[in-house]
């Protein structure tokens, strides 16, 4: 038996054109899609190319930030140096100006301007090379002080 139609035409030429036209639609649909894969890959290559510069770029500027961070601390390191330096050298100043005292007040104005109410408490006269060394109207103010150790003045 062979294959026939009803209408008595040979079936076989219909679907050989169909096959054709189905293959025909696939591969323009596969080019179709090939072309648009070549334009996702292009894009995707092209964003791959920023992405390594972007990223070349960051790496650059936190070697500079990294690099920076380190003088900070070795500054903020000697700052802390010195002022721990100074504060030695103003309590060997100041235990050597007054043992025993770390006021830097001058008790001059206070002593001279003491009322005599309390025979025990103030002397009777002030006699003026009896100052602390550190009055300012002996040394200086405490601004020239503080210049002569090198303090930066705030």
């Amino acid at each position: 038996m062979s294959s026939t139609s009803t209408t008595g035409g040979n079936p076989l030429p219909s679907r050989i054109d169909e096959t054709n036209t189905l293959l025909r639609e696939m591969v323009r649909d596969l080019r179709t899609n090939g072309q648009d894969l070549r334009l996702v890959l292009a894009y995707m290559e092209r964003d791959a190319t920023r992405l390594r510069q972007d990223l070349a770029d960051m790496v650059a500027k936190s070697a500079q930030l990294r690099e920076e961070l380190q003088t900070s601390s070795k500054k903020a390191q000697r700052f802390k140096e010195r002022n721990e330096e100074l504060e030695e050298v103003l309590d060997l100043r100041t235990d050597t100006d007054h043992p025993g005292r770390r006021d830097d007040t001058c008790t001059h104005s206070a002593s001279a301007s003491s009322s005599g109410s309390s025979a025990l408490n103030a002397p009777a006269s002030v006699d003026p090379d009896d100052e602390p060394p550190d009055c300012p109207e002996k040394v200086g103010s405490h601004k020239e002080d503080a210049q002569a150790l090198h303090f930066p003045s705030w």
